[in-house]
This record gives structure tokens, C-alpha cells and sequence, in this order.
């Protein structure tokens, strides 16, 4: 199945019969990145309260065989990684 296909099931699945309030920090994520695009762990931080943003990408990678693409990114002295969902093979 293609990677974004499956990242949209796996949000489905995460969220079915619940309220919003209580969609988990995989969910958010995951919403997130079909939506908006790439996430950093401040905007992780800052829109769900999500501090362990590494951890929470690991659990989608390996529980749900989602695949997302990662890139360092240095401002100055800081930094830190930016996700995003692999784009889909050309089928």
C-alpha cells in the first residue's frame, strides 16, 4: 500500500469513534503531516503538547510501518529534525 494511502487508514484507525480531544499524540502527528506538511518538535510542542516528538515518529515507523522522511536542520547554534511523510512511489 502506498505510504501516504497508509498513513490516512492508520489516522482513520487511531481516531475512529473517539472526539478530538482525545486522539492520541500518533494522531495528531500523523494529521498534521497529511494536512499541513512537515512537523518539528517545537510545533509539536507547541500545538498538541507532544515533548517526545523522535519517539512518537519511531512508533509510527515501526508499529505502524509508516515511512517518514527526516532532514537536521541548524539555525545558528540550535538544531533539531524536521518530519514529513515519504512521498508515494510513482505508480
Amino acid at each position: 500500500m502506498k505510504n501516504i494511502e497508509t498513513a490516512a487508514l492508520v489516522y482513520k484507525q487511531l481516531t475512529d469513534g473517539k472526539k478530538p480531544e482525545d486522539f492520541s499524540h500518533e494522531a495528531l502527528i500523523i494529521k498534521h503531516m497529511l494536512t499541513v506538511g512537515p512537523i518539528t518538535p517545537m510545533d509539536a510542542i507547541k500545538k498538541f503538547d507532544c515533548t517526545r516528538l523522535s519517539a512518537r515518529i519511531y512508533d509510527l515507523e515501526n508499529s505502524h510501518h509508516i515511512t517518514v522522511a527526516r532532514e537536521k536542520v541548524t539555525k545558528g547554534k540550535k538544531t533539531y529534525m524536521r518530519y514529513w511523510l515519504e512521498e508515494d512511489d510513482n505508480a
